[in-house]
C-alpha cells in the first residue's frame, strides 16, 4: 500500500500537466495567423487607414504618416523605391496604435556606425505594401499602392493612369496612392485615391487621367470634399489643381543626425477621388 500511494499521488499531477499543455497548444494555435486568409486590396474603405508619404525639406528623409487607425491592431509596412537603377527599401513594424496618428521618418540612404551618411539620388518611384491586422479579426489584409517622386517635369504613376505636370516647383513633391480616405464617401473611388504631398505650401499643376465614364472628381480640403471641374475627351479626363493644400505637423527622429528629435510640417493636396 505504501508503494502504491506515491504513484496514486502522481496521477493527478500528470493529468493537470497534460490538460495545461494541450490547452496552451490550443490557445497558441488561435494566436497564429492563417496565411491562407490574406486578402489583397479587399478591405472596405471605411476600415482603411489614410496612408501618406512625404519627403523632408533636406531631401534626405521619407516620412510615413498613418491616420484613421482606430480599427487596426498592428501593421507591417514595406516600402521599396528606385534610386537610379538601384532598388532600395525600408520596413516598419507597428505592434499597436495609440489615439494619435502614427508617423515615422526613414532615411533615404544609409549611415555608418561612425555617423557618416550617404544619401540616395535620382529618386524615381516606389511601392508601398501595408500588412494590417484588424481588431477582433483573424483575417489579415494587405494594401498595395505606389508613389512617384516629382521633379520639375511631368510625372506618371507606375500604372500609367495619372500624369501630373507641376506648375510650381517649390519644395519636394510626391504623388502618393493614399490607400484609404480621410473621410467617408457615398461610393468607392474609381482606380484609387491619389494625393500630392510637399514640403512647401505651394502645390499646383495639371492632371490627366486615363479613365472613362467619370461623373465627378472630388478633392479633400482638410475638412471635407470639394468638387473639381474637369474636361472629358476620348478615354481621358483633365483638370487643374489650384486648390489650397492642408497641412500636418508630426514628430520624427532623424537617423542622419544620430537620433535627433524634430517636428516636421508637410502639406497635402488631396486625396483626389474619381467617381463613376
Amino acid at each position: 500500500m505504501r508503494k502504491i500511494l506515491p504513484f496514486l499521488l502522481i496521477i493527478p499531477v500528470l493529468l493537470f500537466s497534460a490538460l495545461f499543455f494541450f490547452s496552451r497548444i490550443k490557445k497558441d494555435s488561435t494566436d497564429v495567423v492563417d496565411e491562407s486568409k490574406l486578402l489583397i486590396n479587399k478591405l472596405d474603405y471605411s476600415r482603411r487607414p489614410l496612408f501618406l508619404l512625404t519627403e523632408h525639406s533636406t531631401g534626405k528623409l521619407l516620412t510615413l504618416y498613418l491616420d484613421q487607425t482606430d480599427q487596426l491592431e498592428s501593421a507591417t509596412i514595406d516600402l521599396e523605391y528606385l534610386s537610379g537603377d538601384l532598388l532600395k527599401g525600408a520596413r516598419s513594424s507597428i505592434p499597436s496604435f495609440g489615439s494619435k496618428p502614427f508617423s515615422q521618418a526613414f532615411l533615404l540612404g544609409s549611415c555608418s556606425a561612425g555617423g557618416k551618411c550617404s544619401f540616395d539620388k535620382d529618386l524615381v518611384s516606389g511601392s508601398s505594401n501595408l500588412r494590417l491586422s484588424l481588431k477582433k479579426e483573424k483575417t489579415q489584409h494587405i494594401l498595395k499602392g505606389g508613389f512617384v517622386f516629382v521633379d520639375s517635369n511631368e510625372v506618371t504613376t507606375t500604372d500609367g493612369r495619372f500624369t501630373y505636370t507641376p506648375t510650381t516647383t517649390a519644395g519636394y513633391q510626391l504623388l502618393v496612392d493614399t490607400l484609404g480616405l480621410p473621410a467617408g464617401l457615398d461610393s468607392d473611388p474609381y482606380l484609387y485615391p491619389l494625393a500630392i504631398t510637399s514640403t512647401s505650401s505651394k502645390i499646383s499643376g495639371d492632371m490627366v487621367v486615363k479613365a472613362k465614364n467619370i461623373t465627378s472628381v472630388m478633392i479633400y480640403d482638410g475638412e471635407e470634399y470639394q468638387s473639381i471641374d474637369f474636361e472629358s475627351e476620348d478615354d481621358q479626363i483633365t483638370f487643374a489643381l489650384i486648390q489650397q493644400p492642408w497641412s500636418r505637423t508630426v514628430d520624427i527622429i532623424r537617423d542622419d543626425l544620430r537620433g535627433k528629435e524634430e517636428t516636421q510640417t508637410f502639406y497635402v493636396l488631396g486625396p483626389i477621388v474619381l467617381l463613376q
